[in-house]
């Protein structure tokens, strides 16, 4: 990826003794380096939620812009955004004040720059880590190289310098309100509910390619799937897809087959614009699959357990198809004894 940055400013953020520390990054061939880096992480993600700005109007994106139209930022300008951010932690802070944790202290980094014509600027909170200097043997602090930002927000602009989409990434369990809604006044494009319906709904489409062709298998991924929606409250891409395919031995699928029922889910999330990251609305998940046995039985499969299979077993005799089906119900049982 081409990386071309215009400015970049990192600052301490120090909640508890209420400052921000503007540290002076510029010219420096390490750090461009270390943003270039964690942009390419964030761009390749799996774990991203789309949003919009709620107006043109907004402290941080009035500030943005007038860097991207600049290409520049004065000193004072670059810390009104590392502000707001001090400002609404400490008052998330206080609203969980009642509660045995607190917001996690970092640095904020703010870079504009150029990629292959496009024009982005990178948010990111970033958590310093504590290490031990080999040279002078002494406890410092810095910027980790490996699970390097806590909170992300990548803006994308199209050629008119207009707004064309933002990423919005977290590594807590969800996105945190103080970061997308009340520091960066951003809206989700899309509501959980509409996310978890439209995600569910396209990957057991995709599923639905290998239904004629290996229905073992099939159902035995949909039941995977279903038990994914069932038990989980967040939906992260990569977990999902190991949950689904990383536990089940295929019995006709092989390893292409199977990644390439992968590749197409993940460029239909990216075509269709599906968030990777969301809250799991449950009861958006209608599934089930009513089975015809024979013209007097049908099996209706409305179940995420994850021994789906070992419940239901087919066996041949004397040229004679066959279910032997497990049941826990004492007079359903007796009633065909």
């Amino acid at each position: 990826m081409d990386f071309e940055p215009l400015f970049t400013t990192l600052h301490a953020i120090n909640t508890k003794d209420d400052n921000v520390e503007r540290r002076d990054i510029s010219d420096n061939d390490v750090v461009d380096d270390y943003i270039k880096t964690l942009t390419l992480e964030i761009k390749n993600s799996n774990r991203y939620k789309r949003y919009k700005t709620s107006s043109n109007n907004t402290e941080v994106v009035t500030t943005i812009m007038k860097a991207l139209l600049n290409e520049h930022l004065d000193q004072e300008e670059m810390d009104i955004i590392a502000n707001r951010l001090l400002k609404k932690e400490q008052d998330a802070q206080r609203k969980i004040k009642a509660l045995p944790r607190n917001i996690r202290e970092g640095s904020l980094i703010q870079c504009l720059f150029k990629s292959n014509d496009d024009y982005y600027c990178l948010i990111s909170k970033v958590e310093l880590g504590s290490f031990l200097d080999f040279v002078d043997l002494l406890k410092k602090e810095g910027l980790p190289y490996t699970s390097k930002a806590l909170k992300n927000c990548l803006f994308k602009f199209n050629e008119n310098k207009e707004i064309e989409d933002i990423w919005v990434s977290d590594t807590s369990s969800s996105n945190a309100a103080y970061w997308y809604k009340d520091f960066l006044e951003l809206e989700e494009c899309t509501t959980n509910e509409i996310s978890t319906k439209n995600s569910f709904d396209l990957i057991e489409k995709s599923l639905s390619t290998i239904k004629k062709s290996a229905p073992k298998d099939y159902y035995n991924f949909r039941n995977q799937l279903i038990s994914y929606y069932k038990t989980q409250p967040i939906f992260d891409y990569d977990n999902m897809i190991d949950y689904v395919f990383g536990t089940y031995t295929p019995e006709v699928l092989d390893e292409t087959n199977i990644n390439n029922i992968k590749n197409r889910i993940q460029k239909t999330f990216l075509n269709k614009k599906i968030d990777t990251q969301f809250d799991i609305i449950r009861d958006q998940i209608k599934a089930k699959s009513i089975l015809r046995v024979n013209e007097f039985v049908e099996i209706n499969i409305n179940n995420s357990s994850a021994d789906f299979k070992s419940k239901i077993q087919a066996f041949e005799e004397e040229n004679k198809m066959y279910l032997k089906i497990e049941t826990d119900n004492e007079e359903v049982y007796n009633a065909f004894k």
